[in-house]
């Protein structure tokens, strides 16, 4: 899909021999859209993510996030993304502006 907010391509990730947590994934999610990953437990979803924020690198395919490729520009990537996982690490004890502030 030209002009892609996201798009992967046949994305794959192994750990190991034995263990493939990916296996061809493809799609394209359109600049100014909304969409939802969904999937049971174990079907990829946070190692997709894992990979599209560049925390992972795939074993094969490839994904690219505004336009940018996520193995060969991965600080491009991160510049133009925000991720936040499951479960926010905030101090409860600070104000929101002092959460900030520490990271």
């Amino acid at each position: 899909m030209p002009d892609a907010a996201i798009e992967c391509l046949d994305l794959a990730k192994s750990f190991g021999r034995r263990s493939s947590a990916l296996q061809g994934v493809s799609f394209a999610v359109a600049r100014a859209s909304v969409c939802a990953l969904l999937g049971h437990n174990g079907a990829g979803k946070t190692t997709t993510i894992n990979i599209l924020s560049t925390l992972l690198r795939p074993t094969a395919g490839s994904a690219t996030v505004a336009g940018f490729d996520v193995v060969r520009q991965s600080a491009e990537v991160r510049a133009s993304i925000g991720v936040t996982g499951q479960y926010a690490a905030l101090d409860e004890l600070l104000t929101g502006r002092e959460n900030l502030t520490l990271f």
